[in-house]
């Protein structure tokens, strides 16, 4: 079996690479890493009928959803925890927990959002495909 030249094994794993991790994933980690912002690590929701207000009046039965989203603080904002000993200095990352997110949604808010939500993704595929 002949030896393999540096470009012909550099395609090979470029290959294997794409078979075991799709572009989408590493795209996902890579922004993970380096975002500026929140990162999102779940959502849950559940209904919830308001009958009174805060002084206790009675309502009529009002639908809303609540969503609850947790997310954590971007990598790139960590503040590194520093140890200093005579002669040497070393950064230990620093990780903060994960934060909650609770919105009250009437029914409106929903269709809102999610009507945002779509036309976000819309024009995040636009964009991929005209890469």
């Amino acid at each position: 079996m002949g030896e393999v030249g540096k470009d012909e094994f550099l395609w090979r794993l470029q290959q294997v690479e794409k078979e075991l991790l799709p572009l989408e994933v590493k795209e996902r980690a890579l922004h993970r890493r380096t975002t500026l912002g929140f990162v999102l690590q779940n959502i849950t929701w559940q209904i919830v009928v308001k009958k009174h207000d805060q002084s206790g009046a009675r309502l009529p039965d009002i639908p809303y959803g609540c969503l609850s989203m947790v997310y954590a603080s971007a990598q790139t904002t960590v503040a590194p925890l520093r140890l200093r000993a005579k002669g040497v200095s070393m950064e230990l990352p620093t990780v903060r927990e994960p934060k909650q997110l609770v919105l009250e949604l009437h029914e409106t808010d929903v269709y809102n959002m999610i009507e945002s939500l779509k036309d976000l993704r819309e024009n995040l595929q636009k964009l991929k495909k005209a890469k």
